[in-house]
């Protein structure tokens, strides 16, 4: 989708819920949730770098022998949030030293960073903002190599995408790393602006908080 038919379907949304009209494309919740899939292009005076997303990210892979067990008799009310292969933040929390079932502490990552459900929930994509989190092996996370990339754009971009390379190899819904870390990304120069794109998704994803 053009970035400037996008952003007229985003003020046309906002302005429906504003009460400023009483036409909406479609159903109000289904255009919330194409606007929140869709890939935006730029205008064609725009140049991108063609790269990958094990380029413009380290990524790394949950700890293994994380189990449902070591979460629950590790729970704690102010540790940090695990995320696995849901598509919502996590609700679960656990002691910042949690070992796992090999006796293995589990890994911590630091945000900002982008959590990639590879199984379960295939290609949905969770931006964490702040703070420290951990992972189980359903999930990768993308720690980004540069702060000048949005991280919500990265997830307006390409998580369509992902989910569709999941759910047509092989007749599996599972994501491996090679495909995570090889899926093209068109960086847009310059990237400063991604803010623009990830500032509305931002936006549309606290408006659909709302109602989930």
């Amino acid at each position: 989708m053009s970035v400037d038919l996008y952003e007229s379907r985003l003020d046309a949304l906002f302005d429906f819920i504003n009460g400023k009209t009483s036409k909406l494309q479609g159903k109000f919740l289904d255009e919330l949730s194409d606007l929140l899939s869709v890939k935006v292009v730029f205008d064609s005076q725009t140049h991108y770098i063609d790269t990958t997303i094990g380029n413009v990210f380290e990524i790394q892979k949950g700890s293994t022998s994380f189990t449902e067990e070591v979460i629950y008799q590790n729970f704690k009310d102010d540790g940090v949030p695990v995320y696995g292969g849901g598509a919502k933040v996590s609700s679960y929390k656990v002691d910042l030293n949690t070992k796992n079932k090999k006796g293995q502490k589990v890994k911590i990552f630091q945000a900002p960073a982008i959590v990639v459900s590879m199984d379960g929930s295939s290609g949905s994509m969770t931006v964490v903002r702040d703070g420290k989190f951990t992972a189980n092996h359903h999930a990768a996370v993308l720690l980004p190599h540069s702060e000048t990339i949005d991280l919500d754009w990265v997830v307006q971009t390409v998580s369509l995408g992902l989910k569709k390379e999941a759910s047509n190899k092989e007749g599996s819904a599972t994501l491996t790393m090679e495909r995570l870390e090889n899926f093209r990304l068109e960086v847009p120069i310059p990237s400063q602006q991604t803010s623009r794109i990830g500032g509305s998704r931002r936006k549309l994803q606290s408006l659909a908080n709302r109602f989930s």
